[in-house]
């Protein structure tokens, strides 16, 4: 009688067991049915990675910022930036002023996708905004403020159907360290802004200072003549583009006008190489009649680079290496 129990005892035992082993194969079987069930047409999550941006003009305070690679620029105005991609200009207006205590811009990729990240400097705070390029267009997508003490050392992105996580580490005045950006409501720039129109106020000679007779840039109708480099002569041939924004120009390459062979280790122009759609500098009109050149470069398609850029440029080595240059308008 006793072994018989024991059987018994040991049969139950068994029984369970198996039971068991049965429910979690179940329980695991339903899980993968519901991961199965996911949405299908969820787009995966995008990180964005950080990439160079080369800036021209005083550090923390550029003057113009370019990408050759992903094939975008910006050019900062008192008031405004505008935004070249892909040979297409995009314009976003300030409600103010460009703060005069400096700013930054950060360029994060994933694949065709960037987001420019433009940090401004104040005494108090730092604001950044946030703009967004797909499909060769580009949308102000948002902005924030952080206390300075608190200033941002790294951003990071992720991209998930139609949101934008903007990611900042935790700071003592901002404890909430993650922002969203629905791009249901993103903003589109306008990219109607060259208008190939020429007004008198800028048909002239412009010269660092009035009786320098070597380097000058002239303008007659939407043509115009640069002396580009003093050390083997060299001039170029410009379009002049007149910008919807008040008293701007765009100033683009349209061939050599003339070149010398002085030196020939130095810089010289090959034709064919260099870019006659990219921007290589903005001149705006200033209210006591000068004009301040904002200098890019020219961008040479073979070596995919910016050529002719600081002391290398002669206007720029006439001021004293800066940029912008101040022009004066001489007879």
């Amino acid at each position: 009688m006793k072994n018989l129990l024991c059987i018994v005892l040991l049969m139950l035992n068994t029984s369970l067991v198996s039971c068991q082993k049965i429910e979690t194969k179940n329980e695991k079987e339903s899980l993968k049915k519901v991961s199965d069930n996911s949405p299908k047409n969820s787009e995966k999550e995008k990180i964005f990675k950080q990439k160079k941006i080369t800036c021209l003009g005083e550090k923390n305070s550029c003057t113009s910022c370019s990408n050759i690679e992903e094939d975008i620029s910006i050019l900062f105005n008192n008031d405004s930036f505008l935004f070249g991609i892909n040979n297409r200009k995009y314009f976003y207006s300030l409600e103010g002023l460009l703060s005069e205590f400096g700013h930054q811009v950060y360029l994060f990729n994933n694949a065709d996708e960037n987001i420019i990240v433009i940090e401004e400097f104040y005494e108090e705070v730092d604001l950044h905004r946030f703009f967004y390029i797909t499909n060769n267009e580009i949308y102000f997508i948002g902005e924030k403020t952080y206390g300075n003490e608190d200033r941002i050392h790294y951003i990071n992105f992720e991209k998930k159907d139609n949101i934008i996580n903007v990611k900042f580490p935790n700071t003592t005045t901002n404890k909430s360290n993650t922002l969203k950006f629905n791009l249901a409501f993103k903003k589109k720039l306008d990219d109607n802004l060259i208008e190939k129109t020429y007004t008198s106020e800028l048909k002239g000679y412009w010269q660092t200072g009035c009786g320098n007779k070597f380097t000058e840039l002239s303008v007659d109708n939407s043509d115009g003549y640069l002396s580009l480099n003093s050390v083997n002569a060299i001039y170029i041939n410009l379009k002049v583009e007149k910008s919807s924004k008040e008293k701007e120009y765009i100033l683009k390459y349209a061939g050599i006008g003339s070149q010398q062979n002085y030196y020939e280790d130095e810089l010289k122009i090959k034709e064919g190489e260099i870019s006659e759609d990219k921007i290589i500098g903005s001149m705006v009109i200033q209210k006591d009649g000068k004009a301040l050149l904002n200098w890019i470069g020219l961008y040479n398609k073979k070596k995919k680079k910016l050529e002719f850029v600081g002391k290398d440029f002669s206007l720029i080595r006439e001021s004293g290496g800066k940029n912008p240059v101040l022009l004066e308008k001489c007879d």
